[in-house]
């Protein structure tokens, strides 16, 4: 399964996030975001293979960019910093999939060693 931890670092206040509220061993995960353009992805592989992790495109005015693949090596830990949450925030969420390859969905054994942390700055 995949691991997510949300992290809300902004003015030093706790992160209101609780664990329940974010779906982990899922192919696609959910991941809430607060401010705009300020969140970051930290996504840790512990496969021997590389992941691609698909930024899916939102709803919002800058959506026509489309999604954005970032490949993290095997054994690899790749920060991916959001800068425009305009091109991938929907309904005050950012949706993230992982990919074996180009069209294949991750499966649950390598999912299992991939963590996730978000980071609202």
């Amino acid at each position: 399964m995949a691991n997510v931890t949300v992290f809300d670092i902004s003015g030093g206040r706790a992160c209101a996030i609780s664990a329940e509220d974010i779906t982990a061993a899922q192919e696609v995960q959910t991941v809430p975001v607060g401010k705009d353009s300020r969140l970051a992805l930290r996504v840790a592989n512990g496969n021997a293979a590389a992941v691609i992790v698909r930024i899916k495109a939102g709803d919002g005015p800058r959506a026509p960019l489309g999604d954005y693949d970032v490949t993290v090596g095997g054994g690899a830990a790749a920060y991916i910093a959001l800068y425009d949450t305009a091109r991938y925030k929907s309904g005050g969420v950012v949706t993230v999939h992982l990919m074996a390859d180009e069209d294949t969905p991750l499966g649950a054994e390598q999912r299992v060693n991939v963590s996730i942390e978000a980071v609202q700055l």
